[in-house]
């Protein structure tokens, strides 16, 4: 696809089913996928491809997600309007590696994350990646000023693929 064309991220989507089904939609995506299965990375890559032409942009506020939150900025956006859409995010997408259900998670909005979790019936799940040698290592690089840190993790990955 080429950059022109746009490219939408469905982690949040709305669909008119009337016309979904209307369509065969579904058949056309497929269609697409079976011919074009190198050009499949991501799931939402065959959604791009067939409909990019036919869609509406939801306001970013709907879908916030973890580039809005990541410094340096690295979006095309002024600052202002990056920092308005961190305020009044409707829908937080924690895309990527870092969820808030990790416990190693740096989500700056995973305090809300926990909030709503305490007002379900999953209000005593434990990251299974809070061992006590976990604890251990993440109270220790609260101590350690970051410069440490990034020297610490050039020794340390490395020597893991060992």
């Amino acid at each position: 696809m080429r950059l022109e064309d746009g490219y939408f991220n469905a982690g949040v989507i709305v669909t008119d089913l009337k016309q979904w089904r209307a369509t065969r939609a579904e058949e056309v995506v497929l269609d697409y996928i079976r011919a074009n299965p190198e050009r499949i990375a991501y799931d939402q890559d065959a959604l791009n491809a067939c409909f990019r032409s036919r869609t509406k942009r939801l306001d970013y506020k709907w879908n916030v997600i973890r580039p809005f939150f990541r410094e340096p900025l690295a979006l095309p956006l002024e600052r202002a309007e990056i920092e308005a859409i961190r305020r009044d995010a409707l829908i937080i997408h924690f895309n990527g590696s870092s969820k808030p259900w990790s416990y190693f998670s740096d989500h700056p909005r995973r305090a809300e994350y926990e909030k709503y979790l305490q007002m379900t019936d999953w209000r005593d799940y434990v990251p299974p990646d809070r061992t006590p040698l976990n604890m251990l290592r993440k109270g220790l690089s609260a101590m350690l000023p970051d410069r440490v840190k990034g020297l610490l993790k050039m020794v340390v990955r490395p020597a893991m693929k060992v």
